[in-house]
C-alpha cells in the first residue's frame, strides 16, 4: 500500500509542476511506405499538433524529391533528362550535390542516374516481359552520375 502512494503522489506531483507527459502514435503512409509517428509531450493537443507537424514535413520532402510523383522537382529533372536543365528549390539542389559525393566516393555503386533503369526493368513485380535490347541501350545513355551538371548560380540540374 505505500508502494502504490508513493507512485500516486509521485504521479500528481508530476502533472502539478508541468512534467505530466502523455505518448501519441499516428501511423500515416507516405513517400510509399508506412510512418509510425510517435510523439511524447506535454498534453495529447500537442502531441496531436507535432505529428501533423511531422507529417506535413514528410510531405513538404515527398512533393520536393519523390520520382513517383511526376509532379515534383526530381520528377521533372527526370522528365527532361538530357534535354534541358530544370530549374530547382535550392533544397533540391544541395540534395543533389550530397547525392553526386556519395556517388563519387563509391565510384558509382550508388548512382542518382538510376532512375532511368527504372523505367525499362519493373522492379515491383509488374513486369510481364524482358525489355528490347534497344530499349535497354537507350535507357543505359542516360544512366551515368558523371553526366548531372549542376549550376548554382541558376539553381538548375541537367
Amino acid at each position: 500500500m505505500r508502494a502504490q502512494y508513493i507512485i500516486l503522489s509521485l504521479i500528481l506531483l508530476i502533472a502539478n509542476t508541468g512534467f505530466a507527459q502523455v505518448k501519441r502514435t499516428r501511423d500515416a503512409f507516405l513517400m510509399g511506405g508506412r510512418f509510425d509517428i510517435t510523439i511524447v509531450a506535454k498534453d495529447s493537443l500537442t502531441a496531436e499538433q507535432n505529428i501533423d507537424t511531422v507529417i506535413a514535413e514528410i510531405s513538404r520532402i515527398e512533393y520536393l524529391i519523390s520520382d513517383w510523383k511526376p509532379e515534383t522537382q526530381v520528377s521533372r529533372v527526370n522528365q527532361n533528362a538530357g534535354i534541358r536543365p530544370v530549374k530547382v528549390d535550392k533544397e533540391v539542389l544541395e540534395l543533389t550535390e550530397r547525392a553526386l559525393k556519395i556517388s563519387e566516393l563509391t565510384h558509382g555503386a550508388f548512382d542518382i542516374s538510376f532512375a532511368a533503369m527504372e523505367k525499362i526493368w519493373k522492379f515491383d513485380g509488374t513486369m510481364t516481359a524482358m525489355p528490347s535490347p534497344e530499349a535497354v541501350k537507350k535507357a543505359r545513355q542516360k544512366v551515368g552520375y558523371k553526366n548531372i551538371i549542376i549550376n548554382k548560380d541558376s539553381s538548375t540540374i541537367f
